[in-house]
């Protein structure tokens, strides 16, 4: 196993408590006495490791881990063990490469077990299987959907256990139902969310089939699901839609995409675009928020919590300071969300008021070069 380079800060541990808040500028929507730690990558050899002061959202760096071989770790995922960190290392020429570290539980710290070809060109998301020994991946350049069987100690085996191509490009994420047998990858060009069932034992995915009834040109990108698991959400990244989908969790299908604008009334285009790219629902079923290139905003929904259906609240901008929000994160208690800006260089902690949703902004903390990854581990 090889150690990698860790420059590890004076830790200061912080245990405190989340009470009832006695204001919207509180945090305080789940009592926890954890301290995150905070995992920050994107297009730079760079992982950051902060600390996240559970009481006022503050961020502490204590540490950093690159590898020589490690470019561009431009989105990670984190066994449900909370054992093993997995990153990508994406390439838009050629077959990239996926990266499995061991965590240390003492200071957060990651050391190389080993790494593995992703099984196809431009990989931007992975995800770890609920069991925590299968690891699937998408890829953008190439379409293809891989997965890999994870060994005892958390390393990659070689070469996939499954590969499968829905569409020549596109394949832009992968995200697992509660019970790990169903699995969806989201397609932008091809309109739709590719659906599989998945074996956990052997890897092998089978066909199950395109979601179908999106309008044209949407484009779903990203995809998270409700804490009842009856409902499914996307942002849809040319159009900048979210849309809500209904889920049947005995045949693994979704269905009845029902689509409505993450923009603000009036809200023009940009010379990027406002392409959407990220999406989140709070813990407490109640709220959903997105990402919105281009507008630099993250939106905000409040779900009807008899229909699933979305309405449109507002939209965060953090007086221009959000700057190319490819991805952002959310801390398992629903408290803070932890915005990543491409194009700032940096990350923005926001509380997260329980009673409507709001987003109140907490702090600015500098990363290294083009920041897409926020990952949380509550020890």
């Amino acid at each position: 196993m090889r150690r990698i380079t860790i420059a590890t800060l004076c830790v200061s541990w912080l245990f405190a408590s989340y009470g009832c808040p006695s204001n919207h500028h509180q945090p305080g929507a789940t009592a926890s006495r954890a301290t995150p730690y905070v995992y920050v990558s994107g297009y730079d050899p760079t992982i950051s490791i902060f600390e996240l002061d559970s009481a006022t959202g503050a961020l502490t760096k204590v540490g950093t881990a690159t590898d020589g071989a490690l470019q561009n770790p431009s989105y990670m995922s984190i066994s449900p063990d909370k054992k093993y960190l997995y990153a990508i290392d994406e390439a838009e020429h050629g077959e990239g490469k996926v990266v499995a570290f061991k965590i240390n539980p003492t200071d957060g710290s990651l050391h190389k077990i080993n790494d593995a070809s992703s099984g196809g060109v431009g990989s931007p998301h992975l995800a770890v299987h609920p069991n925590g020994r299968l690891l699937i991946l998408a890829h953008y350049f190439s379409g293809h959907v891989a997965s890999f069987k994870l060994d005892a100690n958390g390393g990659i085996i070689s070469p996939p256990a499954d590969l499968h191509q829905p569409a020549r490009k596109t394949s832009h994420q992968v995200v697992f139902d509660s019970s790990g047998a169903h699995v969806f990858v989201p397609n932008v060009d091809a309109n739709t969310v590719f659906q599989y069932a998945v074996d956990a034992p052997t890897g092998k995915l089978t066909f199950n089939g395109p979601v179908v009834g999106y309008a044209p040109r949407q484009g779903p990108r990203h995809m998270a699901f409700h804490p009842n698991w009856k409902w499914a959400y996307t942002v849809n990244e040319p159009a900048d839609t979210v849309s809500q989908l209904t889920y049947d969790s005995k045949t693994g299908k979704l269905s009845d995409p029902q689509t409505i604008s993450a923009l603000p009334p009036g809200a023009t285009y940009g010379r990027a675009g406002n392409p959407g790219a990220h999406i989140i629902v709070h813990p407490s079923g109640k709220f959903v928020y997105s990402s919105n290139r281009g507008h630099n905003s993250i939106s905000l929904f409040t779900v009807d919590q008899t229909t699933g259906r979305l309405t449109l609240s507002g939209n965060q901008t953090a007086g221009g300071m959000i700057k190319n929000p490819r991805d952002f994160g959310m801390d398992p208690t629903g408290n803070f969300l932890i915005v990543a800006n491409q194009d700032g260089d940096n990350l923005i902690v926001f509380a997260i008021d329980p009673s409507d949703g709001s987003l109140t902004m907490r702090q600015v903390q500098a990363t290294p070069p083009k920041p897409t990854f926020v990952g949380f581990l509550v020890r």
